[in-house]
Protein backbone atom coordinates (compact mmCIF):
# COMPACT_ATOMS: atom_id res chain seq x y z
CA UNK A 1 0.00 0.00 0.00
CA UNK A 2 1.05 3.28 -0.77
CA UNK A 3 2.17 5.61 2.04
CA UNK A 4 0.61 9.42 2.02
CA UNK A 5 2.36 12.00 4.58
CA UNK A 6 -0.21 14.33 6.74
CA UNK A 7 1.87 18.10 7.26
CA UNK A 8 -0.09 21.21 9.22
CA UNK A 9 1.14 23.96 7.67
CA UNK A 10 0.42 27.21 9.36
CA UNK A 11 0.16 31.02 7.95
CA UNK A 12 3.85 31.73 8.49
CA UNK A 13 4.59 28.34 6.08
CA UNK A 14 5.82 26.51 8.56
CA UNK A 15 5.45 22.77 8.53
CA UNK A 16 3.90 21.10 11.97
CA UNK A 17 2.56 17.36 13.03
CA UNK A 18 3.71 15.42 10.73
CA UNK A 19 1.93 12.10 10.14
CA UNK A 20 1.88 9.13 7.48
CA UNK A 21 -0.18 6.62 6.91
CA UNK A 22 -0.18 3.38 4.60
CA UNK A 23 -3.35 3.94 2.52
CA UNK A 24 -4.68 1.93 -0.39
CA UNK A 25 -4.96 4.89 -2.78
CA UNK A 26 -5.36 9.04 -3.40
CA UNK A 27 -9.35 8.61 -2.38
CA UNK A 28 -8.62 7.11 1.07
CA UNK A 29 -5.73 9.68 1.54
CA UNK A 30 -8.48 12.14 0.49
CA UNK A 31 -10.59 10.90 3.60
CA UNK A 32 -7.97 11.21 6.19
CA UNK A 33 -6.82 13.94 5.26
CA UNK A 34 -10.84 15.38 5.70
CA UNK A 35 -11.11 13.63 8.84
CA UNK A 36 -7.74 15.05 10.52
CA UNK A 37 -8.47 18.25 8.67
CA UNK A 38 -12.09 18.20 10.85
CA UNK A 39 -10.22 17.19 14.27
CA UNK A 40 -7.85 19.68 14.05
CA UNK A 41 -11.10 22.59 13.78
CA UNK A 42 -11.43 24.27 17.37
CA UNK A 43 -14.62 23.18 19.31
CA UNK A 44 -16.45 25.85 19.75
CA UNK A 45 -14.86 28.48 17.35
CA UNK A 46 -14.36 32.38 18.85
CA UNK A 47 -15.95 35.36 17.34
CA UNK A 48 -12.40 36.79 18.49
CA UNK A 49 -10.50 35.01 16.67
CA UNK A 50 -8.68 35.62 13.44
CA UNK A 51 -9.59 33.35 10.46
CA UNK A 52 -8.03 29.70 10.19
CA UNK A 53 -5.37 30.34 7.82
CA UNK A 54 -3.66 26.64 8.49
CA UNK A 55 -3.73 23.89 5.54
CA UNK A 56 -3.31 20.39 5.57
CA UNK A 57 -1.37 18.93 3.25
CA UNK A 58 -1.03 15.79 1.84
CA UNK A 59 2.37 14.00 0.02
CA UNK A 60 2.71 10.60 -1.30
CA UNK A 61 5.21 8.17 -0.74
CA UNK A 62 7.93 10.60 -2.37
CA UNK A 63 6.84 13.45 -0.59
CA UNK A 64 5.02 15.13 -3.79
CA UNK A 65 1.93 17.24 -3.26
CA UNK A 66 -1.09 15.50 -3.55
CA UNK A 67 -3.66 18.10 -2.49
CA UNK A 68 -3.48 20.91 0.49
CA UNK A 69 -6.61 21.15 2.48
CA UNK A 70 -7.80 24.96 4.13
CA UNK A 71 -8.89 24.56 7.73
CA UNK A 72 -11.05 27.82 6.91
CA UNK A 73 -12.65 25.52 3.77
CA UNK A 74 -13.03 22.25 5.83
CA UNK A 75 -14.42 24.39 8.86
CA UNK A 76 -17.11 25.87 5.82
CA UNK A 77 -18.10 22.68 4.93
CA UNK A 78 -18.75 21.36 8.46
CA UNK A 79 -20.50 24.40 9.69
Amino acid sequence: MPVYYFRVRTADSIPHLVQNRDLPDLYAALAEGQRQARALLPRRPSRTEGPLRAHLDIEDECHRPVASLALADVARAVG
